[in-house]
């Protein structure tokens, strides 16, 4: 992977980075990650392409397009409130701690994602390509 991590200051009450550009490659698998906290919108989306197609999914408008090799896209609405999500996730712990359910998420998934971080801040340190230990890929 290679990242470049900034911060650029104008954020007073932020004390971390508001700005990252990140290009990572798993196997035969590209993704690149944008992060704006800069932004005075909001605006949050996943873009994923492949040989038959593409998805993009954009929460701002609550829309998932599909754009499928040699079809009209096809837009759906999500249609739901922004802050169901939260209540969900909070709704979720709360069972997980009284072990009527399994968290979603694990420990291993959460070190995982620390890993990825703390490689894109490497990357940008360094100023160079870097990889995640155990994920494969670079």
């Amino acid at each position: 992977m290679s990242a470049v991590l900034q911060r650029t200051g104008v954020l007073k009450e932020l004390d971390g980075y508001d700005l990252c550009e990140a290009v990572l490659r798993c196997g035969d698998v590209i993704g690149s990650v944008h992060m704006d906290l800069l932004s005075r919108t909001y605006h949050r989306r996943c873009s994923i392409v492949g040989t038959e197609g593409s998805a993009l999914w954009e929460d701002d408008r609550g829309t998932l397009t599909l754009y499928k090799v040699g079809q009209k896209p096809q837009v759906r609405s999500h249609g739901f409130d922004r802050n169901d999500q939260f209540r969900a996730e909070a709704a979720h712990f709360v069972r997980c701690l009284m072990g009527k359910e399994e968290p979603l998420v694990t420990v291993e998934d959460a070190a995982r994602t620390l890993a990825v971080c703390d490689a894109m801040r490497t990357s940008s340190l360094s100023r160079r390509c870097t990889s995640v230990d155990g994920l494969g890929g670079s």
